[in-house]
């Protein structure tokens, strides 16, 4: 299974989301979708076939802490790996993430906000019947989440890792809730896709 359908499956059993690919990707409230190679593709949106449709604001989501089956987060401080509940918070630290499997990823986001259609039925009644309209083929993003900052690491190959250092407050907000302030990158080794800070 590759990285961008693990990561929806998860999504999708866990939350009832779908994951857009790469994290991060702008899809819009509203947006039509066609769901290609394990992943959503924007190809028109709700205005290009003439539906209207009302915002409803101030969706909230609980921040999200996702490590794929073989991911593992360890924490170094005074020479020695340390759980988060004994982290000297005003010490440096370092933070390795290892992939020790294919496709693997870790994700974290503080709480996620969102908007939703308020009439998504309305909007199906009248897109339903349209001679453009694909059923089985077309989507519509009904629920959008976003998180103003997060961290997506995502490795396709195995036995891979990433480093961090930082004080050990900064690693603890990293690692719960994906803000990258005050942490820097250590290693040089490259994975498949990284996204801090965006």
């Amino acid at each position: 299974m590759s990285l961008a359908k693990k990561y929806d499956k998860r999504l999708r059993n866990e939350m009832s989301f779908r994951a857009v690919w790469p994290p991060g990707t702008n899809i819009a409230l509203g947006d039509v979708l066609v769901f290609q190679n394990g992943v959503f593709h924007p190809v028109a949106g709700l205005k290009d076939f003439d539906v209207p449709f009302t915002p409803e604001p101030a969706l909230k989501f609980g921040g999200l802490r996702l490590n794929a089956v073989g991911v593992r987060n360890h924490v170094i401080q005074g020479g020695a790996e340390v759980s988060l509940a004994r982290l000297d918070l005003g010490a440096d630290a370092e933070l390795k993430i290892a992939f020790s499997g294919e496709e693997g990823y870790f994700l974290r986001t503080p709480d996620l906000t969102g908007t939703q259609i308020d009439n998504l039925l309305g909007v199906a009644n009248k897109v339903s019947p349209r001679p453009d309209w694909k059923p089985g083929k077309y989507f519509i993003a009904h629920t959008v989440y976003h998180a103003e900052e997060f961290v997506f690491l995502g490795s396709k190959g195995r036995n891979r890792s990433m480093k961090f250092r930082g004080a050990g407050k900064a690693i603890l907000s990293f690692l719960t809730l994906g803000l990258a302030g005050g942490v820097e990158r250590t290693s040089a080794q490259k994975l498949t896709v990284e996204i801090v800070g965006q």
